[in-house]
């Protein structure tokens, strides 16, 4: 029997790359975003809007409850990276297995877009762009680390805190009584997804195993205006033609929790009897507000 590829709708195979994009990389919603589902021209500057605890006012018996605006830190982010993953089926592949190969393939693709944006995002955690830094050596690395960074990010806001470390510190750290037991962690550690909640004052202590290793760095801690990523998704042509016939389907998924949107193109060549799927969007990365993050780094020799 052949395989039946239409199992799977569109939409519900799209919203799957989603949730496990979200369930993959909780770096990704930790870090500052501004994510919409709608086109947005490629090299253009985008203005990425972070929420930031608003001021409290007295109460007045001659203006009431007078409101302010909402306050936000604004980041520019320009829109220079358009990726995607594209796989063909061929069709003796297609014909040759009962399973459905686009289904297969939806986490590994998904998997090589959220490692893409995560590296482009790590490699502005850089010296030049973040001064502030605590040292500790992996071994002594614990709750103490920990203290010492939540220190150092004296003046950040106190919610929406995060760490990003490697494996070696989250190693460490899932070896630490402090931290492992009920009473400091108030709920057992997510092992299984790589996060640690509620220590030292940080929501989430995330593991990243593709942390960049340059200038010694084995984490980062900060609030979302720290560290900003944006995404778009391409335009579709069919909004340039009306009527336009393309040859495959195009659509765009988001997920509802976290706003991240992808574009997802199916097409299948008659001649050449091959199917190909394509995952894509468009984003960038910026530094935000240097105060507000710290790297977590090895000592210097000597």
């Amino acid at each position: 029997m052949a395989n039946q590829l239409g199992k799977l709708t569109q939409d519900v195979l799209s919203l799957r790359a989603l949730e496990f994009i979200k369930k993959q990389f909780p770096a990704l919603g930790a870090i500052g975003h501004d994510l919409a589902p709608t086109p947005v021209n490629y090299g253009a500057t985008v203005t990425a809007r972070i929420p930031v605890v608003p001021a409290v006012a007295n109460y007045s018996t001659t203006t009431g409850y007078e409101a302010g605006d909402a306050v936000t830190v604004d980041v520019p982010v320009k829109i220079d990276k358009h990726i995607h993953v594209s796989v063909n089926f061929g069709e003796q592949e297609i014909s040759g297995t009962d399973r459905n190969l686009v289904d297969e393939q939806l986490e590994v693709a998904t998997y090589a877009l959220g490692k893409k944006i995560l590296a482009d995002a790590g490699a502005l955690i850089t010296p030049g762009n973040y001064a502030k830094n605590v040292e500790a050596t992996v071994a002594n690395t614990g709750r103490d680390t920990f203290t010492a960074l939540r220190k150092t990010l004296t003046g950040a806001p106190a919610i929406g805190r995060y760490a990003l470390v490697n494996t070696d510190v989250f190693e460490a750290l899932s070896n630490d009584q402090r931290i492992i037991s009920v009473e400091f962690a108030r709920e057992q550690p997510d092992y299984h997804a790589g996060v640690i909640r509620n220590v030292a004052g940080f929501d989430q202590i995330i593991e990243w195993p593709d942390l960049p290793p340059a200038n010694k760095l084995t984490g980062f801690a900060g609030v979302k205006s720290a560290l900003v990523f944006a995404a778009r998704v391409p335009k579709d042509p069919a909004l340039l033609v009306p009527g336009l016939n393309i040859p495959g389907t195009i659509g765009v998924f988001t997920d509802p929790a976290s706003g991240l949107s992808l574009m997802s193109r199916y097409f299948y060549d008659i001649k050449l009897g091959k199917l190909q799927m394509t995952l894509t969007l468009m984003y960038g990365v910026a530094k935000g507000n240097a105060d507000f993050g710290a790297r977590l780094v090895e000592p210097t020799d000597g």
